[in-house]
Formats: structure tokens, C-alpha cells, sequence
């Protein structure tokens, strides 16, 4: 049965052709469908269903990157919010280990959980709310968010209908997967743990941000969430130094992700959330690119 709940300063390119390179880049990874839907750690059988991109590439860019200034109503139409690609159907053997994965993008930046029948899993037994509630100015928000759902020493009784709920200020998606747990003819592992049941489990990252587009001069969050028993302690890198002694306006929040007040043009790059506790850890990267409003009408 479910018990879960549920990265110094740098010089800015030097040229104009850098910076195309990087906002080609990143807009390559928000456009971008070859997302991985579903990764078990045993033999899996899925079924993958994809979600159309209704959103030009250079029109993406033109309309998240207008002037702050924009009317409230024309701010409105440049919101939107889509699962990119889900696993339809997955079959998977009792006992083994299975992850579901989730991905996300929108503007404003669009949070994950997972529901099993209706009802909402609770993926961290103690993960602190603090800092969830956190009010930022995302004028812009443009974000790739990623979440796995891990199903340990899976039984039949999780079989069901998983939902990925992807949700910002303003809107709600919703995907889902059907999994299918099956009996083995072979012996079912004796060794295997689930985090509900233990009194240690290693750290792992269950939500983050993959990529983040946002108005220099404006705020930013990155996602990090971990769970684990003893909670992981959420470390930040940026450039392979620690953002603990960074400048104030870089702060780790108690649910682990990093606030960055007031971007600018030398943030740019991948930031890394290390989550670790004395049984294990779990890293993944953001890439973050500061831009200006555009000067399109």
C-alpha cells in the first residue's frame, strides 16, 4: 500500500553567435519530445503516449519574452502549461522496482504530484512545506519540470491508474499511466525495500527543474525536491561551487529549492541539487538562461 506524498561570477558571451547558440539550445530543450516516460530498474513492457506541441519555436520565445509591461489581458493568452509525453501502459513484475516519469513545461512554472486512483501520494514522509508557499515575482516563468514517481518492490495491489498532475498559478494538466503489476514464475526478491517500511532509505530526487527561462532583473525558483529517511540535507552548485557561501540573494529553501533574487545576464548556466544522507544521494541539473524582454510589437 502507497504511503508516499503525495545549481562566481562569470563574463557573459563575448558575441552575438553565442548567444544565439545558447537560446538555441535551450529552446531545443523546451521543444524538444524525446522526454524518457517511464524507467524500471527490471523488464517493462510500455506503451507511450505523446502530447502535441501546439507551440512554434521562435513563437514561444517572441511570446514569453515580451515587456513586463504587457497588458494583464494579452499576459493571459501567454500562459499555458503541457505534459510533454507520458507512458500510457506499464506492465511490470512483482517485487521489482519501478519509476514513473513526468515532465512538464509552462509559463508560469508548473509543479508536479501524482495521484493513484484519486487519491494524492505523498512521495516524502517528512518533507517541509516551508518555503512552498513562498510568493516570487515570475513575470516571465518559462520552465521544464520533471518528476519521478518511485514504486518500490512493487506488489499488485498498486496496480491502478497513476495520475501526473501538473499544476501552475493559473492552470491544471492532467496525464495517466496504467500500470499492470504481474506474478512471477521465478522467486520474487526478498532483499527489497520500501521507503514506508524502513528506518533508513537513501536519498532520492522525486521533482526539479530541468530548465528555466526567466527576465533578467526578476526573480526565480529552481525546484528540488528529495526524499529519504533520515531527511536529505539539499545542497546547491553553481560552476562547482557551493551557493551556501554565496551572495544573499541566492537561498536554499527548507523544501530544498533555490531562490535566486534578481537575475542577471552572469547566472546563466547549469546549477546542481545535490541531496545526500548517510545512505545515499541523488544529483540533478538545471540550466538556467537569464534574457531581456523582446523588442518585437
Amino acid at each position: 500500500m502507497l504511503t508516499f506524498n503525495s545549481r562566481s561570477s562569470k563574463s557573459p558571451p563575448g558575441t552575438e553567435s553565442n548567444r544565439f547558440i545558447f537560446r538555441s539550445i535551450f529552446l531545443t530543450l523546451l521543444v524538444s519530445l524525446s522526454t524518457q516516460s517511464s524507467i524500471g530498474r527490471s523488464g517493462l513492457n510500455v506503451t507511450k503516449r505523446s502530447y502535441t506541441n501546439d507551440y512554434d519555436e521562435s513563437d514561444i520565445f517572441y511570446r514569453v519574452t515580451k515587456s513586463k509591461s504587457s497588458p494583464a489581458s494579452q499576459q493571459s493568452k501567454d500562459r499555458y502549461l503541457q505534459i510533454k509525453e507520458i507512458a500510457e501502459n506499464v506492465v511490470a513484475h512483482i517485487s521489482n522496482d519501478l519509476a514513473l516519469t513526468c515532465e512538464a513545461r509552462g509559463s508560469p512554472p508548473p509543479e508536479i504530484h501524482w495521484m493513484k486512483d484519486g487519491i494524492k501520494i505523498i512521495q516524502s514522509l517528512d518533507q517541509p512545506t516551508s518555503g512552498s508557499e513562498l510568493k516570487i515575482d515570475e513575470p516571465l516563468g518559462l520552465s521544464s519540470t520533471t518528476s519521478k514517481l518511485y514504486l518500490d518492490c512493487i506488489s499488485p495491489e498498486e496496480s491502478g491508474q497513476y495520475a501526473c498532475v501538473a499544476k501552475s498559478t493559473h492552470s491544471q494538466v492532467t496525464a495517466y499511466t496504467n500500470v499492470k503489476v504481474q506474478s512471477t514464475s521465478g522467486k520474487t526478491r526478498s532483499n527489497c525495500k520500501r521507503l514506508d517500511e524502513e528506518s533508513s532509505f537513501g536519498s532520492r530526487i522525486y521533482m526539479w527543474s530541468r530548465s528555466r527561462l526567466e527576465l533578467i532583473g526578476s526573480s526565480a525558483r529552481l525546484f528540488c525536491r528529495a526524499s529519504g529517511i533520515p531527511r536529505p540535507q539539499i545542497e546547491w552548485f553553481y560552476e562547482g561551487n557551493s551557493l551556501s557561501s554565496m551572495p544573499a540573494r541566492f537561498q536554499i529553501l527548507a523544501n530544498g529549492d533555490l531562490y535566486i533574487k534578481s537575475v542577471e545576464w552572469k547566472d546563466m548556466g547549469n546549477y546542481v541539487c545535490w541531496a545526500k544522507n548517510e545512505f545515499g544521494e541523488d544529483k540533478v541539473e538545471t540550466f538556467l538562461y537569464p534574457t531581456k524582454p523582446s523588442s518585437r510589437k
